[in-house]
């Protein structure tokens, strides 16, 4: 983790969550346009990659949870 990551677990864990916030709503997007191509090439090229990024989208819920509990655990500052 890097020095500055540290000091600012909460705004680094809110970015994550926005990141995580913004890939689950276009992977949702991809997977309607998925269900709306007309050609199974389409169909499936929307699926990937809508699965690509539904895929992450935990990943990043994840990395926001943990540097929550790591901000929340730390020892206060002086």
């Amino acid at each position: 983790m890097l020095p500055w990551e540290y000091r600012h677990l909460r705004a680094v864990a809110s970015v994550r969550f926005a990141a995580g916030g913004f890939t689950l709503a276009l992977g949702l997007v991809l997977l309607s346009l998925g269900r709306q191509a007309e050609t199974s090439q389409d169909r499936r090229k929307c699926y990937g990659l809508a699965a690509w990024f539904l895929g992450s989208a935990p990943l990043q819920f994840l990395g926001g949870y943990m540097e929550m509990k790591m901000a929340s655990s730390a020892p206060p500052r002086n």
